[in-house]
């Protein structure tokens, strides 16, 4: 009976040969290591916690080897993108108008932000952004109270440091719609957001919020 390589993948077989050098031959275990990492080797838990590899953890070689899976928000440039984003947040219209609050937290070490609105009008909703770790790229989801939810995933990032996050809304009369979302870091250090909605896959744009988010601590001074 021939048996499938898939019940002994070959990232597997190298992660375990790593562990059985780790202690006896730490040069040739790392060897093994990397090759596991190359082959698709995805076990992040394992490489911070399994006692087998302890003696490879002091070694620089193990930490720049790990880093892109057990620390991705360190090593990869794209988990910087929304550093504008995050704090305390009163919004306002243009015209200066209260027209809620928002917090805007990182979660997991940066692999994930969570954002938490409540507007003067009572409405509440939270907003989860992360950042899929295969393409490096940004989505988010949007709940509401009221089972209204969006997701979206960034497609487009600008000069000025502001990004635009696009997606299908579902319409509960049937049907659906181009949702865009583009949030801006402006010189004054504000925020501005603006939601747009399409029906005609992009040819014209009904702007529904147009906010611009002033920092709570800068908000008093105003």
């Amino acid at each position: 009976m021939t048996v499938s390589s898939r019940s002994d993948p070959a990232h597997l077989a190298h992660y375990r040969s790593a562990c059985a050098l780790a202690t006896t031959e730490p040069e040739a275990a790392l060897d093994r290591l990397e090759q596991a990492l190359e082959a698709g080797f995805a076990g992040a838990w394992l490489l911070e916690h399994d006692e087998r590899l302890a003696p490879l953890r002091t070694s620089e070689r193990f930490r720049a080897a790990v880093a892109p899976l057990v620390s991705p928000a360190a090593f990869y440039r794209e988990y910087a993108l929304l550093d504008f984003w995050i704090g305390d947040w009163v919004v306002r219209s243009a015209e200066g108008e209260h027209l809620g609050d928002d917090a805007v937290r990182r979660l997991l070490g940066g692999a994930a932000i969570e954002e938490r609105w409540i507007g003067a009008s009572g409405d509440v909703g939270i907003r989860l952004f992360y950042c899929d770790v295969a393409d490096r790229t940004w989505r988010q989801v949007w709940v509401t109270g009221y089972a209204n939810a969006k997701e979206k995933r960034l497609v487009e990032a600008t000069a000025d440091g502001g990004v635009a996050f696009q997606g299908r809304v579902r319409l509960r009369r049937g049907g659906e719609m181009l949702d865009r979302t583009t949030l801006v870091p402006l010189a004054d250090g504000t925020v501005r957001q603006v939601i747009a909605t399409s029906s005609d896959e992009g040819a014209t744009w009904s702007t529904g919020f147009d906010a611009i988010y002033v920092r709570r601590s800068d908000d008093a001074l105003r």
